[in-house]
């Protein structure tokens, strides 16, 4: 089961409440710039750079999630350049705001983003919240640091327990790393998939594509 929103009774019968096929349509997504960050040939393609520019794009999935939920993807990064003393992000959230706000708008979020410039304690995967702040304001870092390779991202939210898993297969079995903060704060009114850059300016980039989105209003591991 992929790219759909499954409420909690799914699992004992019960019919879920919408199935979303994230990918299909690129109409259903709130672009800024697509050719920067946008949704084409069933995925989602970023290219990440400093251009100090909103590059955003955006999925209204219709409900708030509950506190208990799990967003899974598989991310397939296919360049990564050093650039100065300047950072460029590319995160992957639930947030309370469309992509018309950038990510340097206050929201609440949760989820994760690629760290990447010149030095090697600066390349990194976090795992981050907002309370009404940016989106990358709380980071986490694991362990993982981003390649050119595919990996399976996990996100799961259970009340304040915030965690970012990283598995090297498509069955999610294969753990390559893992990270945990404890929210601080609400983080409420999610209902927005947020891609998006980080609006300043360098010469670092990040550019890939995600597939097989899916998101689950549940904590139990999916089926």
């Amino acid at each position: 089961m992929s790219n759909v929103i499954v409420n909690p009774y799914a699992y004992s019968g019960e019919e879920p409440y919408s199935n979303t096929d994230f990918f299909s349509d690129p109409g259903l997504w709130l672009e800024q710039q697509p050719t920067k960050i946008g949704v084409s040939s069933n995925q989602l393609n970023y290219n990440s750079v400093g251009d100090g520019s909103n590059d955003a794009a955006s999925y209204d999935i219709g409900i708030e999630l509950s506190d208990k939920w799990v967003m899974r993807y598989k991310n397939t990064i296919t360049t990564l350049t050093d650039g100065g003393a300047t950072t460029c992000r590319f995160s992957l959230m639930m947030g309370s705001l469309p992509s018309s706000s950038s990510s340097s708008v206050s929201q609440d979020a949760a989820g994760n983003f690629i760290q990447w410039f010149n030095t090697s304690l600066h390349k990194k995967l976090m795992v981050s919240y907002a309370d009404n702040g940016r989106p990358d304001s709380n980071p986490t870092a694991s362990s993982y640091i981003p390649a050119v390779e595919t990996k399976y991202i996990e996100v799961i939210r259970d009340g304040t327990d915030l965690t970012l898993n990283v598995f090297n297969d498509a069955t999610y079995t294969s753990l390559n790393a893992t990270v945990s903060t404890t929210i601080s704060g609400t983080v409420s009114g999610l209902r927005y998939v947020r891609a998006s850059n980080r609006v300043t300016t360098t010469s670092a980039n990040i550019r890939g594509y995600i597939e097989d989105l899916a998101l689950y209003d549940t904590v139990p591991s999916p089926p």
